[in-house]
């Protein structure tokens, strides 16, 4: 098995993983060459290495050459895929949708979901390694940015966001029907959802502190 593309989907689904937990780590091993196997004489026996004998890369080999390629940050990832991005791809991966295909705007919000997730892991980390450096951050994008907050008002908004205990179980999510309008793809949100939610979110039961 370890010939074959078998190994290397396995050894892909643990190095989309595996730098979540460990400082680093190795594959055992790299060639085919060791000493309770002595030297090969066929290319392909089931050896345990990358590299089969002859210096041919295994489907393994290529695993990790296809990890050392990927750059950016991972905004997705599941048992199919992994999504990493960075300033040459970002804007594209949040913004674009093939219009010409009724209700892609739903695989849009989808992936903006993952990268708001990811921004603001990434974040709260700098927030608790040194809040001014992410400020330094956002004066960079003073040009771009309209807000009315200095910077006393950011750090202690930052120093309350590092305190939240955020995952995606707090998105809400908007029951509703996706229509394909004349022009544009249209959505009916449930009017018995949308009052909920807005009493959920807004709203106080008497004698209930915020």
């Amino acid at each position: 098995i370890h010939d074959t593309n078998l190994n290397a989907a396995y050894i892909a689904h643990q190095l989309s993983r595996l730098g979540d937990v460990n400082e680093s780590y190795s594959y055992w091993t790299f060639g085919d060459i060791f000493e309770e196997h002595g030297v090969p004489y066929t290319p392909f026996h089931g050896g345990f290495g990358m590299v089969a004998n002859g210096c041919i890369p295994k489907p393994t080999f290529w695993s990790f050459y296809f990890y050392k390629l990927l750059k950016g940050e991972c905004v997705y990832r599941s048992d199919d895929a992994i999504v990493t991005l960075d300033e040459s791809n970002a804007e594209a991966f949040v913004r674009w949708r093939d219009t010409s295909i009724p209700f892609t705007n739903n695989g849009r919000m989808e992936r903006q979901q993952a990268f708001s997730s990811s921004f603001l892991q990434k974040f709260m980390e700098q927030i608790s390694t040194d809040a001014n450096v992410v400020w330094k951050k956002i004066e960079s994008m003073s040009s771009c940015l309209q807000t009315s907050i200095n910077k006393s008002q950011y750090l202690t908004l930052a120093e309350l966001l590092n305190q939240l205990n955020y995952s995606e179980a707090d998105y809400y999510y908007l029951e509703g029907e996706n229509v394909q309008g004349e022009q544009h793809d249209e959505f009916y949100p449930d009017e018995n959802a949308l009052e909920k939610m807005i009493i959920e979110l807004f709203y106080l039961e008497d004698g209930e502190v915020e």
